[in-house]
């Protein structure tokens, strides 16, 4: 009745909302579609998980995912804080290998932790699992390891429970030789600039678990002598927790630019547009290197070697601006 009755007023049926929602790229954001949907929470929300854990099941199966509903409903559940969607986006981003950016691209470094930070606030030992499993890609675990700050930001824990929680995942990232987390764990305590966290970290270092192209012992010392001016600033330039408005959002994303030039006339489908993109391909490589591109790794980290070759961490260099 209520599916009827939205369709003779001239709105769309939820069925239609996550049809258009679930299309392939385009290079056009759904902004209708999404504005559809939040004005109908609670009647879709279920139908957004649905996207999440047919999407999993695709690339879990080895298979491509043809839309892009999942990416979309990601974001929509994160700004509805539908908490009952957490376990379906728990088991997206536990996929094996590179199966979570298979799934969300850049997402997963770039918003991943706002968004866990929103959602599992009542459920931190899940991201203590998170953190934890070994199992899990390592983009994945470095975003739950960064949820903390904006809890702490949010007042839901204290900067000192929060250290003390990473500093509990430092010592067992150091038994357990788990050189995966180990760096993200010290990059992420020097936010707080965490004195009180000196022995672990240094001891770290000591057993060679911290790689120096991530941090080093010199970024861990400017970290500490900065004191809490320093942490101040980190905690204002942290962005909010979770999102306030999905379109907003993913109007500034490259890929949904209005200018973005000559869409229409590229010698590849908009799917691989969006694979590139999602993939860190700039556009001249993109003409050269677009039939082998679908097995690129992510972007650069901030931490890591930057491409232009000058030596310096990709933070440090052509990612300073970001």
């Amino acid at each position: 009745m209520q599916e009827s009755t939205a369709s003779s007023m001239g709105e769309r049926s939820i069925d239609e909302i996550i049809a258009e929602l679930d299309q392939p790229y385009t290079g056009r954001l759904p902004e209708e579609a999404i504005r559809a949907a939040q004005r109908r929470t609670e009647e879709i929300t279920p139908r957004l998980i649905d996207l999440i854990r047919a999407a999993t099941a695709t690339v879990r199966s080895g298979d491509d995912q043809p839309g892009n509903g999942h990416l979309f409903a990601l974001y929509l559940l994160t700004e509805f804080r539908a908490q009952e969607a957490l376990p379906a986006i728990v088991e997206a981003i536990s996929l094996p290998g590179e199966g979570p950016f298979d799934l969300f691209g850049d997402v997963i470094t770039e918003d991943l932790s706002r968004m866990l930070a929103a959602l599992a606030a009542d459920a931190p030992t899940m991201i203590d699992e998170l953190i934890a499993d070994r199992s899990l890609n390592e983009y994945v675990r470095s975003a739950a390891i960064q949820t903390y700050f904006y809890w702490v930001s949010d007042g839901r824990l204290s900067r000192d429970q929060a250290v003390e929680r990473l500093r509990e995942h430092l010592r067992s990232a150091i038994a357990n030789q788990d050189e995966q987390v180990a760096g993200v764990l010290v990059a992420e305590l020097t936010s707080y600039v965490p004195t009180e966290a000196r022995e672990e970290i240094e001891e770290a270092f000591r057993r060679d678990l911290i790689d120096r192209w991530y941090i080093d012992e010199e970024e861990v010392q400017e970290s500490l002598a900065g004191g809490e001016p320093r942490y101040q600033k980190v905690v204002e330039a942290r962005r909010p927790t979770g999102i306030a408005d999905t379109v907003a959002e993913l109007s500034e994303w490259y890929a949904y630019q209005d200018n973005d030039p000559g869409i229409d006339d590229l010698p590849f489908s908009p799917q691989e547009t969006f694979d590139d993109w999602r993939t860190g391909l700039d556009s001249e490589d993109r003409f050269e290197m677009h039939a082998t591109i679908r097995n690129m790794e992510p972007k650069v980290g901030r931490n890591e070697p930057c491409p232009c070759g000058s030596g310096k961490k990709y933070k440090k260099c052509c990612g300073s601006a970001r």
